[in-house]
């Protein structure tokens, strides 16, 4: 009986030792460290090298095609004769450089004929204006007295026939007008055009037309 009592006794007694033993394990254990605080603590390894003499390559040599982030083709509608052509393939042209300039002879000739034309049409459009003016003026007279019984019939229908063909005449001179303006404008255009320039700055990558 005793004997039992002994060996019970000493098995509570290990147990005992055991479960303490294993809590302070736990309480001793410590957490994981993360990488960052392991560089922190023990630095970042590196790699090291000898400094040795050397050159070093200062371009890196590529294959490809350079294109701008903008392209313009200047082409003219004109057939005047090339006069200059004021840039080279690879050149740096600014904004509004002269790059082409066309013969201007037959075009300043055609302007001077279309201000010439432009200049009678208004002249011809002063005087039936006028006309106009004094045909109202007229009628206004003439119908007053046509009303008071001075005229006659005759008489009253033939101011009215003129002033019928004067505002015809003024209808026909206004459309003249407008017509010899617009094409002196569009003439006066031409010859700007006879001048071209680079419409944005950058460089020449082709060249397809020579003086001559």
């Amino acid at each position: 009986m005793k004997k039992s009592k002994i060996i019970v006794i000493l098995i509570f007694i290990v147990v005992i030792v055991f479960i303490f033993v294993r809590i302070k394990g736990i309480r001793s254990r410590k957490p994981v460290p993360s990488i960052s605080k392991i560089q922190k603590a023990e630095g970042i390894p590196v790699k090291t090298l000898k400094a040795i003499k050397g050159k070093l390559q200062p371009t890196i040599s590529e294959s490809g095609t350079i294109r701008g982030w903008k392209e313009v083709a200047i082409m003219s509608d004109l057939t005047e004769r090339i006069i200059a052509v004021n840039a080279d393939v690879g050149e740096l042209v600014q904004k509004e450089h002269l790059l082409i300039q066309l013969k201007q002879d037959e075009m300043k000739s055609r302007v001077n004929q279309a201000e010439a034309a432009y200049q009678v049409v208004l002249d011809s459009a002063s005087e039936i204006k006028a006309n106009l003016k004094n045909i109202k003026n007229r009628y206004r007279r003439m119908k007053r007295l046509f009303e008071q019984e001075v005229i006659t019939k005759q008489e009253w229908e033939n101011v009215q026939t003129e002033l019928e063909v004067a505002e015809a005449q003024s209808q026909r001179i206004d459309s003249q007008t407008q017509q010899a303006k617009a094409n002196l404008d569009y003439i006066r255009l031409q010859l700007s055009n006879t001048s071209i320039y680079s419409p944005i700055g950058g460089y020449v990558t082709f060249r397809r037309c020579e003086p001559g």
